[in-house]
């Protein structure tokens, strides 16, 4: 019947086994009998887990800048480069403003068992771009190379670019790793039989069955289990970003279907950043002028950081690019770096590859002398009769006399006097590298040659009909007499004093940016710039014939009190970078014609003379007369070439090409 019944078991049961029961009554009748199951209540349980993330370290090919180098008008250079990944091209990118690209270029490649040359030639109208692959058809594969370059575009800009596909390795998220757990972490209290139910799905674990498992789909993954109780959980996230945080439950239920307790598996994804700590050097000299700028000589040195999380893992790394891209170094110490402005930083992981830096030092490793090569200027003070040496301002420049190997000192270099000797100028850069130049102070008779084509030479000669040769370095010529001067590859400095006399002047300037100063100077002047961006400064001037050639000229004349001046600048490739300002002359003084190719200035000044005079009767009187000034300036090859990009008067007013082709028609 219907009730509550105790009963005494025959022997003891393990958690979970299957016992029968039989009811009989009082006179030991079977009234009924069922299958039960022995349960005990057990705990519940949780497991926490974290979610390890898995990364393989992947090659890949970016585009890498290898060579960049740009310059006006022509590139003619020598580069040996080093390609390290694959698909190496040369490219000229060529630009200008007047929308005229003209010009040529000529090349050879030589390198890992490569040798090839070509030339092109280009002339295009309406187009201010275009871009010449030199090696279109043969790209360059690992190696070293060397490239001999000629490329010549009047008034263009040239940029070179040699790029390759460099290969880059970067850690690469593959996957979690699995993780494994089990229900009955206690086994002591594990039921014989029991279901196991996630969701809808229920598997029954029982003695008399064989292993079974079954697999639930997950958000993020798949969690399989096994009727004994183990678990596997995968998660199938394509990045460390995607995997959200899960919590499984999973339910124990005895055979009747009783609650016995709940698992949960708590997965939880690691997504804080170790500490990173601090970023020092080591065994570092902090050479040159300051000893806090990390510009050094000092290319050998160590990194240490300290305070970062205990247990995670350090690597270093570098930057070459300000920081755009890093490469890992090798250990914690650089041996003779290259010279270079670096970034270096420490990479900081943890277990779960969360990952931290610290501070990036910048350090720039200067090795290297300073380039004497047009590093010095200098100037000569008419009012005062000194000189002057300068140099760029990242250089500190020191000057010495030297005699029967003694040096002294000169301190005030703004304030040089001309003393016939030998000096050393020392020039230190802020990396405290030093270099020296001889320079050579002579005052000649009639003919001096240099005897040194890398020193400076800082000539004084009074004496007529003087020759003088120097050699490839900055020199400067001071003279008020007769010169023939055949200057070096320097950038040359011509100071002639004039002192209103007639003289024959006749100077070829090199390839350079050399600067001809010319003062009350009436005779036959000959003036030959050649490459370089050239400045002519002649006040005032009688006949002159310029020449400034390839290069951003100027052309500053001032023809003061002449009766009469004639001044030829002779221009032949130039497109219209050159400048013309004339001094002391109006724009309505200044009337426009042509003659084929050539532009003429014609100059006409009329000065207004007025003296006080007194009569025979001794009465004063105004006596006023005109006196004419008159010249030309002829312009060779302006329509053709638009080598004078515009003149400037001292009233501000501009006449631009434009504008001298509305008057001459």
């Amino acid at each position: 019947a219907k009730g509550n019944y105790s009963a005494t078991l025959d022997k003891a049961y393990t958690n979970g086994e299957a016992l029968s029961v039989t009811a009989k009554d009082a006179a030991n009748n079977v009234s009924g009998a069922a299958k039960v199951f022995a349960t005990a209540s057990l705990s519940d349980s949780t497991a926490n887990f974290e979610l390890v993330p898995v990364f393989e370290k992947q090659t890949s090919h970016q585009d890498k800048t290898v060579v960049n180098a740009s310059t006006r008008n022509s590139l003619y250079d020598t580069i040996d480069f080093v390609i390290t990944g694959k698909d190496g091209y040369i490219t000229l990118d060529l630009s200008n403003e007047s929308r005229i690209l003209n010009g040529s270029v000529s090349y050879q490649i030589i390198g890992s068992g490569l040798s090839s040359s070509s030339s092109q030639s280009i002339s295009k109208v309406g187009s201010s771009h275009d871009t010449i692959i030199l090696n279109k058809n043969l790209p360059l594969s690992e190696g070293a190379y060397t490239l001999i370059l000629d490329a010549y575009f009047s008034g263009s800009n040239i940029s070179l670019n040699i790029t390759e596909k460099a290969p880059v390795t970067q850690d690469v998220f593959t996957g979690y790793e699995s993780i494994n757990g089990h229900i009955f972490a206690d086994t002591a209290n594990k039921p014989e039989s029991y279901q196991i139910k996630v969701g809808d799905q229920t598997l029954v674990h029982s003695a008399d069955q064989s292993a079974q498992s079954m697999t639930v789909n997950t958000p993020d993954g798949t969690l399989t289990i096994n009727s004994d109780g183990s678990y596997q959980y995968k998660s199938l996230a394509t990045s460390h970003s995607d995997a959200s945080e899960t919590s499984l439950s999973i339910q124990i239920l005895d055979m009747n279907g009783k609650p016995l307790k709940t698992h949960t598996a708590s997965l939880d994804k690691d997504t804080t950043p170790p500490e990173a700590g601090t970023l020092t050097l080591v065994d570092y000299e902090d050479t040159g002028s300051s000893d806090s700028d990390r510009i050094s000589s000092d290319n050998s040195f160590g990194l240490h950081i300290q305070g970062h999380e205990l247990g995670s893992t350090v690597t270093y790394e570098s930057s070459l690019d300000n920081g755009d891209t890093w490469q890992v170094m090798d250990g914690n110490s650089v041996t003779n770096l290259e010279d270079g402005s670096y970034l270096l930083r420490a990479k900081v992981s943890d277990a779960s590859s969360n990952i931290s830096y610290t501070n990036s030092i910048a350090v720039t490793v200067d090795t290297q002398a300073p380039d004497l090569y047009n590093a010095i200027g200098t100037n000569y003070n008419l009012d005062t009769g000194l000189i002057s040496l300068t140099t760029a301002t990242e250089y500190d420049l020191s000057l010495y006399k030297t005699s029967d190997g003694a040096r002294s000192e000169i301190t005030d270099l703004s304030a040089v006097p001309f003393e016939a000797g030998t000096y050393e100028a020392v020039l230190t850069d802020i990396a405290g590298n030093s270099a020296t130049q001889a320079i050579n102070m002579v005052s000649p008779s009639t003919y001096y040659s240099a005897k040194d084509n890398d020193a400076m030479y800082i000539v004084k000669t009074t004496k007529d009909d003087s020759e003088i040769i120097t050699g490839n370095n900055n020199d400067l010529l001071i003279t008020d007499g007769d010169i023939n001067w055949q200057a070096g590859e320097g950038n040359n400095t011509l100071i002639h004093t004039g002192s209103d006399r007639y003289s024959s002047i006749s100077v070829d300037g090199g390839n350079g940016d050399d600067h001809f100063t010319l003062h009350s100077v009436y005779g036959s002047i000959y003036l030959q710039g050649n490459n370089g961006d050239d400045r002519f400064t002649l006040h005032p001037v009688g006949r002159a014939y310029l020449y400034g050639g390839d290069g951003d000229d100027i052309y500053d004349i001032n023809p003061g009190d002449a009766t009469s001046f004639e001044i030829d600048i002779n221009e032949y490739s130039n497109w219209g970078y050159d400048k013309l300002y004339l001094r002391n002359i109006t724009p309505d003084e200044v009337s426009l014609t042509s003659r084929r190719t050539d532009v003429y200035l014609n100059v006409t000044k009329i000065q207004q003379i007025s003296h006080e005079m007194i009569d025979l009767e001794g009465n004063p009187y105004t006596e006023t007369y005109e006196n004419v000034h008159s010249g030309s300036i002829k312009i060779s090859n302006q329509l053709s070439n638009h080598s004078i990009e515009s003149i400037y008067f001292d009233d501000g007013t501009v006449w631009n090409q434009e504008y001298i082709l509305s008057v001459i028609g």
